[in-house]
C-alpha cells in the first residue's frame, strides 16, 4: 500500500558523512584603510552634491600632503574648481529654466484677458481704440452673417441634391415600366 516517508531515516544517515568539520582556512587580512573612502561613494546628481564632493575632496588633499603627487595637485585642484564652476552654472541654467517655465502660464494668462493690443510703437488716442473695438465688433458679425449664408447655400445645394436624385430615381422607374409594357404580349384589340 502506500508509505509514509520518513525523514529521520534520511538524516540518520547523511549526519555521520557530515560530522567532519572542514579543513580551517587561512583568513583574509582586510584591505588597507583608503584615505578617499566615503568621498566618492556615489556619483554627485544635484549641484550641492557636487559643491560638497568637491570641498570634501579640496579638505583631503590639503590635509593630506602625501595622498597626491606635489606636479599632480595643481592640475587636480584646476579640475575640481572646474567642477566647482560647472556645477554653479547648472545650478543657474536650472533656476532660470525653472522661472521661465512658470513665468510662461502667467504670461499667456495676462495675455489671454486683454485680448487686444490697442497700441504699437506709436501714440494712439482713445477714439481710435474705440473705433478698432467696434470696427472688430462689425467684423465679427460679419463674418458670422457670412457663415450663415454659407450654411444656407450648402443646405440649399444638397435639398436640390435630393430633388434631382428623387427625379432620377421617378425616370428610371417610368422607364422600367415602360418597358415591361412594351414586352409584354399584347391581346389583340377585340378581346379588348
Amino acid at each position: 500500500m502506500f508509505n509514509a516517508y520518513n525523514s529521520e531515516i534520511v538524516l540518520q544517515k547523511i549526519r555521520p558523512a557530515n560530522s567532519q568539520t572542514p579543513p580551517s582556512r587561512p583568513v583574509t587580512p582586510p584591505p588597507p584603510a583608503n584615505p578617499f573612502s566615503g568621498i566618492c561613494d556615489e556619483t554627485p546628481r544635484r549641484c550641492e552634491q557636487v559643491v560638497g564632493q568637491a570641498r570634501t575632496l579640496l579638505n583631503t588633499f590639503q590635509q593630506g600632503e602625501r595622498l597626491v603627487h606635489r606636479k599632480f595637485r595643481p592640475h587636480l585642484e584646476r579640475f575640481i574648481r572646474g567642477s566647482l564652476t560647472s556645477a554653479f552654472t547648472h545650478y543657474l541654467l536650472d533656476r532660470d529654466l525653472d522661472a521661465t517655465f512658470k513665468e510662461a502660464p502667467a504670461r499667456a494668462a495676462r495675455k489671454k484677458l486683454t485680448g487686444r493690443v490697442a497700441q504699437k510703437g506709436r501714440v494712439i488716442i482713445l477714439r481710435e481704440v474705440r473705433g478698432r473695438i467696434t470696427k472688430r465688433a462689425e467684423d465679427e458679425v460679419e463674418k458670422a452673417r457670412n457663415a450663415v449664408r454659407r450654411a444656407e447655400i450648402a443646405a440649399g445645394k444638397k435639398e436640390k441634391a435630393e430633388i434631382i436624385a428623387q427625379k432620377r430615381t421617378k425616370k428610371a422607374l417610368f422607364k422600367e415600366v415602360k418597358a415591361y409594357l412594351e414586352a409584354r404580349p399584347q391581346l389583340p384589340k377585340s378581346l379588348t
